[in-house]
């Protein structure tokens, strides 16, 4: 199914590009996986801010352990490691980490070329906007910005609003 919905996203690159030329935007926020939306972005020559809807304390953490690998020495799936170049020291089990990162040599190629796509639009965006805010992870946000070197912005905390959950609140008025 992932790669279905991967297909799916790219066929939202053409009808996507009728808005701008209509609305003249000062700029496009888009969620990671959108990767095309940078060409789009840079055709229109507008800036494109990739969204996560994660705080800077997981990216920090999956960029730290793309970079360093540090589950690669570790013999158990149950053995402790620190995950290196973080504020705080984080320690972490391979059973704790995702199936795709442990086994990145062997995935699907497709997968694989999708996730250094989104990995290499957000590095050529003119920045990030997280669903966070600085008071909650400020070291991460220091982090993000200076060690990275991205710019990055918070707009949180954003709530994601269910219908159930506007339901209950629309009973309530």
């Amino acid at each position: 199914m992932e790669m279905n919905f991967f297909k799916a996203i790219s066929l939202l690159q053409q009808p996507f590009e009728q808005l701008p030329e209509e609305c003249h935007p000062n700029c496009i926020v888009v969620d990671m996986l959108f990767t095309w939306a940078s060409d789009s972005a840079a055709k229109f020559g507008i800036p494109r801010l990739c969204f996560h809807g994660i705080g800077f304390f997981p990216l920090c953490v999956y960029y730290s352990l793309r970079q360093h690998q540090p589950y690669k020495i570790i013999t158990s799936d149950f053995e402790p490691f620190t995950v290196p170049g973080l504020p705080d020291q984080i320690t972490l089990t391979r059973s704790q980490l995702t199936s795709y990162e442990l086994e990145a040599e062997t995935q699907n190629e497709l997968l694989t070329e999708l996730v250094e796509q989104a990995i290499q639009a957000e590095i050529t965006s003119y920045g990030i906007v997280v669903n966070s805010f600085y008071e909650l992870e400020p070291a991460y946000s220091d982090l993000y910005r200076k060690v990275m070197g991205r710019k990055a912005w918070h707009i949180g905390l954003f709530h994601f609003a269910t219908q159930t959950s506007m339901t209950k609140h629309n009973e309530e008025k």
